[in-house]
């Protein structure tokens, strides 16, 4: 019984689609023009323990879960942006730091670079220094105890 309802259904089906007129398959072709913002999927893994409160929080903003977290990492991919223009703009011959970002004009990295290669400089001279004075005191001190121990 349920064979013979699923083969008239079919059946119908078929006369349907015979009866609709015949569509060009050139009209199923995709289209060749560019996207305005195309777009990619991206997969992302996440904690399930998380995916509960991302689906509670999308469920308050009347969205997917999938556009709530695309709407987040958007707009810290805007504000890393803004950062790093307001950071180029400052830069005009001062130290600007940023969260993470620093920027410097060449001038400032010679600066630095040369200075901090003078500190080390010197770090290794005072220390060249120190040991030649205590080996010149170990060789003062050294004849007056050899000259001790003969009398």
């Amino acid at each position: 019984m349920i064979h013979d309802g699923l083969a008239q259904l079919l059946a119908d089906e078929a006369e349907a689609s015979e009866a609709m007129p015949s569509i060009d398959p050139s009209e199923y072709v995709r289209s060749t023009h560019t996207a305005k913002d195309p777009a990619q999927v991206f997969s992302l893994r996440m904690p399930v323990d998380r995916l509960e409160e991302i689906r509670r929080l999308a469920e308050r903003s009347h969205v997917s879960p999938s556009a709530l977290m695309r709407r987040w990492v958007l707009e810290r991919l805007d504000r890393q942006a803004e950062q790093s223009s307001t950071a180029l703009q400052n830069s005009g011959g001062d130290l600007v730091q940023r969260e993470d970002i620093v920027v410097l004009t060449v001038e400032q990295v010679v600066d630095l670079v040369g200075s901090a290669s003078q500190r080390v400089a010197e770090s290794v001279t005072n220390g060249i220094k120190e040991a030649i004075e205590a080996a010149a005191q170990a060789a003062q001190s050294q004849p007056q105890e050899d000259s001790a121990a003969a009398s």
